[in-house]
């Protein structure tokens, strides 16, 4: 079997010039060592296997920490009174306003 593939650089960000590699009979394909060095993958890298229409993207996983609802409002970095949402104003009009209600005599 052989593995080709022929993929339109227009979607690319930069064109980099292609190697070729085989699929072995138990289904590993080789990266060159060129690109693992510019994407920095060391053995152990786990890597998602997409399916598009132009054949095979490869990319690598992204792991985000385990995190609680208490990091996520530290991130925030909020220490002002709690405001209720009915309250809040978001370009000039008020949620309840969004909703349906309120007063409608805004320019």
């Amino acid at each position: 079997m052989r593995l080709t593939s022929v993929l339109p650089i227009t979607r690319f960000r930069a064109a980099i010039v292609m190697n070729r590699t085989r699929l072995s009979s138990k289904g590993q394909v080789i990266i060159p060592k060129e690109v693992r060095d510019r994407k920095r993958w060391r053995p152990g890298t786990e890597l998602d296997v997409v399916e598009t229409e132009e054949g095979v993207l490869l990319k690598s996983r992204v792991y985000f920490p385990p995190s609680t609802l208490e990091d996520a409002v530290q991130a925030f970095n909020y220490s002002g009174p709690v405001v209720p949402v009915e309250q809040l104003s978001i370009d000039r009009i008020t949620y309840e306003e969004s909703m349906g209600g309120g007063d409608d005599d805004r320019a």
